[in-house]
């Protein structure tokens, strides 16, 4: 009958080989050490460690007031406002937003004529009925009359159609 084969090995401590590892680490990484230390010495100069350890002591604290702020009315109005500003703003289409913003700039840019002097009323009206003004004039009034809608009683009061 066949013999096993004896096998032996050789039995490693893994807390020698990782206690080789960390000795020789601050040789292998010294530059990395050294700016680690920078780092570590213009957080001490500039009180960040300080102010650190001033949120970590008061952190029950400072998480209980938030969380009572949060709770209030204002707060919660405030992040629904916020989360439908941002549906909103998702809906716009950014070249239409773009040229909103570079129109704006350019009006009230010193370089543009009209803020050196002014123009006459007859010229703003004429401004006023163009077709371009008065497509922004039916969406700003859109707006206006949605926004009035909301605001309306709940009363009950019957909403006059023009």
């Amino acid at each position: 009958m066949a013999e096993p084969l004896q096998f032996d090995y050789a039995k490693q401590d893994p807390r020698a080989a990782i206690r080789e590892r960390l000795q020789n680490a601050p040789l292998e990484h010294a530059e990395a050490v050294l700016a680690f230390y920078q780092l570590l010495q213009q957080a001490q100069d500039h009180g960040i460690l300080d102010a650190m350890r001033g949120v970590m002591v008061a952190g029950d604290t400072i998480v209980g007031r938030l969380a009572e702020y949060a709770d209030t009315p204002e707060s919660i109005r405030a992040m629904r406002n916020l989360m439908s500003l941002t549906l909103l703003l998702g809906q716009l289409d950014p070249q239409v937003l773009g040229a909103l913003t570079k129109g704006t700039q350019q009006s009230t840019s010193e370089d543009n004529p009209d803020m050196q002097r002014p123009p006459g009323m007859f010229a703003i009206l004429r401004r006023l009925f163009s077709e371009d003004a008065r497509r922004g004039l039916v969406a700003a009034v859109s707006i206006l009359a949605t926004f009035g809608r909301t605001l309306r009683p709940k009363s009950g009061v019957p909403a006059k159609r023009p």
